[in-house]
């Protein structure tokens, strides 16, 4: 059976669409630039981290290294969302099924609402994909469909950091 991480800022970061609501931020933005998806931090130099968590306060049963998020950063351009997670803990997973996520919701209560996005970079068989996800329920097992799957070259990933993207395309709602 496959082992499944998610990294805490699945549950913990939202977009709120209609007032573009980010985090604890009241109003958020989503900052301009062209990111080079090449396992390389030097394009976020200029970008300020829109989530910043503290050490060791994932899952303390949890005896993972890759997993405690340190920064999470966000970008666009006119083609593509780049996202960005730093770790407090090392390279992210590569010995087991691991997904590093975002959910971008409608509502700033944490419920799940139909039209919301899961946004994953996954490590399973040996490399990195990307994935966009929409809700199409708010109740029941099956609550996102899958809207987009990219290949490796969509995903980089460095020595404490992973960075991937997706096209601006996959959302309906996504505003800036």
């Amino acid at each position: 059976m496959k082992k499944c991480i998610p990294v805490s800022v699945i549950f913990i970061l939202s977009i709120v669409f209609t007032s573009t609501v980010f985090a604890h931020y009241e109003h958020f933005k989503i900052p301009t630039a062209t990111i080079t998806i090449d396992g390389s931090m030097d394009d976020w130099n200029n970008i300020e981290p829109v989530y910043v968590d503290d050490v060791n306060d994932e899952d303390p049963d949890a005896d993972y290294e890759g997993t405690d998020l340190y920064k999470f950063y966000l970008a666009k351009d006119d083609t593509f969302l780049y996202l960005m997670m730093t770790l407090h803990d090392g390279a992210p997973k590569t010995d087991m099924f691991t997904l590093y996520g975002f959910h971008a919701r409608q509502k700033s209560d944490y419920s799940t609402s139909i039209g919301d996005y899961l946004i994953f970079a996954a490590f399973n068989d040996g490399k990195w994909t990307a994935s966009t996800d929409k809700a199409i329920s708010s109740t029941g097992p099956d609550y996102f469909e899958n809207i987009t799957d990219y290949p490796s070259k969509y995903v980089g990933v460095g020595s404490n950091f992973i960075e991937w993207k997706v096209y601006l395309s996959d959302f309906e709602t996504l505003r800036d």
